[in-house]
């Protein structure tokens, strides 16, 4: 087992970084930019796919062995499809295996890109 007490707040310090940025899929240039330099401040190789893709290679010990390991980079859910007259917010899933509300979000923000929408019970978006 992976000991991390020594690197915790490390750990937190860059999972704070990548979670505090917005990154609905198709909207991901800036935390994959974030991920790479954060890769190549601790001297990692880094590369991109002809899609874009962030490669990261990280040295083994033993020569001959590989491991692969391949991660989502955004933030997959819902997609705001229409705002009531009550100002109810009606979703559509985006990717992922999570299903759509059988009914509007009430009293939870939701994130809407483009315009201010009031949620009834949430902050202002």
């Amino acid at each position: 087992m992976l000991d991390t007490k020594g690197c915790r707040g490390q750990l937190m310090n860059i999972a704070q970084r990548l979670l505090s940025i917005d990154s609905p899929s198709g909207f991901t240039d800036q935390v994959v930019r974030e991920a790479e330099q954060i890769a190549r401040d601790h001297g990692y190789a880094v590369r991109r796919t002809n899609k874009g893709n962030l490669v990261v290679s990280v040295p083994g010990r033993e020569k001959g062995k590989r491991v692969g390991l391949c991660a989502h980079i955004d933030t997959l859910g819902l997609m705001v499809r229409s705002i009531t007259a009550d100002g109810m917010l009606m979703t559509t899933r985006i990717g992922g295996a999570i299903p759509p509300p059988p009914h509007p979000h009430q009293g939870r923000p939701d994130i809407h890109r483009n315009h201010p929408v009031s949620v009834p019970g949430g902050p202002r978006l």
